[in-house]
């Protein structure tokens, strides 16, 4: 339709070719460095698991908190 789409920060417009490589490159760097981020979560929870370790937040879990070791107590309450 030949609508273009300009990114100020960048300075990249669609309805240019190099701006199209620039894009493509862009988001391929994004995509990587998500990917990066997501097998870093998934290695140390692994890790955690591994040690016997959990990490839980007890702020909505409704009946239990964590004493001073991190391990969880009925909150009676």
């Amino acid at each position: 339709m030949g609508i273009g789409i300009i990114f100020e920060k960048e300075n990249i417009n669609t309805l240019d070719a190099k701006g199209e490589v620039l894009l493509t490159i862009l988001s391929s760097l994004a995509q990587d460095e998500s990917q990066s981020i997501l097998e870093n979560c998934i290695w140390g929870i692994r890790r955690r698991f591994e040690t016997g370790k959990h990490k839980m937040s007890t702020k909505r879990f409704l009946g239990y908190d964590t004493n001073e070791t991190g391990k969880l107590v009925i909150n009676r309450t």
